[in-house]
């Protein structure tokens, strides 16, 4: 994991846990970066960690937390906003630490009738009827750009 090797780098390490730095260029030049890692000032035990956004990705973070067991790292990918973001990291972070019980999830056969999917790109239940071709059609009427299976459940 690259977080885990960065971390590795003292001066990585320090400017990842601040809120601010200021970085001297060769020209002696100053230049102040903000770090937008929001749970370094929620969360006691954050080491640090990196933010990222591409239209397909979405909003994504990969953070590192101190434990008493050493460090827990977290990963979170395409969520549709830096608050969901920040609070699936904070769900994570409480499952590794055994704060936060792991949610029950059943999964199931996405071409057994009756299961639905969250599509990843509009997050929207979709009902899943079963066919002989074994083909998972959407019965919303809305057009899904890149239908992604994020979690399939039973209800």
């Amino acid at each position: 994991m690259i977080l885990s090797e960065a971390l590795k780098y003292p001066m990585i390490k320090e400017i990842l846990g601040k809120k601010e730095y200021l970085v001297l260029t060769g020209g002696g030049r100053s230049i102040r970066i903000r770090n937008t890692v929001k749970l370094l000032w929620a969360t006691d035990n954050m080491i640090g960690g990196k933010t990222g956004y591409t239209r397909n990705a979405q909003h994504c973070f990969v953070g590192a937390f101190q434990t008493d067991d050493g460090p827990l790292f977290t990963a979170v990918l395409g969520t549709r906003s830096r608050n969901r973001m920040w609070k699936s990291t904070e769900m994570l972070h409480g499952i590794g630490t055994g704060l936060q019980a792991i949610p029950s999830i059943k999964l199931v056969n996405a071409y057994d009738s009756g299961a639905s999917i969250v599509s990843g790109s509009e997050g929207k239940n979709s009902t899943v009827k079963h066919k002989k071709s074994h083909r998972v059609r959407h019965t919303s009427k809305k057009k899904h750009k890149k239908p992604a299976i994020r979690l399939v459940r039973k209800y």
